[in-house]
């Protein structure tokens, strides 16, 4: 197996030369696309680093991805961090930018990247011990293909819309049926996989993909043959400064990757949880059960009081997990 790096993106929402950039632009925000709470930080990112030493040790590399800024406590000359801002890599034309689409589709353009990496954003935890090959085998990506209907409860519908244009632009379904049948009902992709493909199988197009909302495993090719086909579409959305209306996401480039069957059929639903952080929940207890990745994601569902509250919460339990500090901190 190739070396496989990891990628995380952070944001400290409070750093003064920041939040001028987005009170200068923030007239280009869409309602729902770029709510506050999707700027706020959880103060659980030295937990991150803590997780990954402990149960994710083999990692090659580790690229740090921010808009300039890095935490207080962070070791910089830790010797598996690449540390990364937007200008390092991102073209000049899209910057500065506040939509994590923009961020996470240029990715191919981190020179230092590994061919086969691993996408976190700053609220995707490891909670137990994870291998290279729950993420990739021979050199695939692990995933599953679940197609499924077009969501529309999220105004985030509109990148996922756009994404499926392209997609079905490009693909048939029926002719993805009898290329990739084996791994469209493998009994490794569980029940809701199969169901979901099995239900959807009759109808002549892709409506959508089902994305898990944890860890992605991917290539760094899979994101340069998707500019090389979409540059015009993908070009135009990048200069969006917030998501909107005529955004595209890295969805695209995972889709594109599981409708030409490069990925090996895993169970996700086994290998990671979605929880929303909610006032009055016990999400806490995720913390100990045996699920290899958690998202722990802070949402609109908490007002500022009650973020501030779970915020103690969550932090508390992190600390009583990972008491001990780990290289990556000073």
């Amino acid at each position: 197996m190739e070396k496989i790096d990891i990628v995380v993106t952070w944001l400290n929402d409070q750093d003064e030369a920041w939040q001028a950039e987005y009170q200068k632009y923030q007239t280009e925000t869409v309602s729902g696309l770029s709510d506050s709470s999707r700027y706020r930080d959880l103060p659980t990112f030295k937990y991150w680093f803590r997780a990954i030493e402990r149960y994710c040790s083999w990692v090659n590399k580790i690229h740090v991805i921010t808009c300039g800024h890095y935490p207080e406590w962070l070791n910089q000359n830790h010797p598996k961090l690449n540390l990364i801002k937007h200008e390092d890599y991102i073209p000049k034309r899209y910057l500065p930018t506040f939509s994590s689409p923009v961020i996470e589709l240029n990715l191919h353009r981190i020179a230092e990247l590994s061919e086969h990496f691993i996408l976190f954003n700053d609220d995707f935890f490891v909670n137990s011990q994870i291998n290279p090959d729950d993420f990739f085998v021979n050199n695939l990506p692990k995933d599953s293909l679940a197609i499924v209907p077009l969501s529309t409860r999220f105004s985030s519908s509109y990148l996922e819309l756009n994404n499926q244009i392209l997609i079905n632009q490009e693909f048939r379904q029926r002719e993805i049926i009898k290329k990739i049948f084996p791994k469209l009902f493998s009994f490794k992709n569980g029940l809701f996989v199969n169901l979901m493909n099995l239900v959807m199988l009759p109808f002549p197009f892709i409506s959508d993909i089902y994305n898990f909302h944890i860890t992605t495993a991917s290539t760094k090719s899979s994101y340069e043959e998707a500019w090389q086909l979409y540059h015009k579409e993908l070009d135009k959305g990048c200069l969006q400064k917030f998501r909107n209306k005529e955004s595209y996401s890295r969805f695209l480039v995972r889709s594109r990757q599981l409708l030409k069957g490069k990925f090996v059929p895993t169970n996700m639903r086994k290998l990671g949880s979605f929880i929303n952080l909610k006032k009055d929940e016990d999400y806490l207890k995720y913390l100990s059960n045996n699920k290899k990745i958690l998202c722990l994601n802070d949402s609109w569902l908490l007002d500022i009081d009650d973020f501030e509250v779970e915020k103690e919460r969550l932090v508390a339990a992190f600390e009583e997990k990972f008491p001990e500090k780990s290289s990556f901190e000073v």
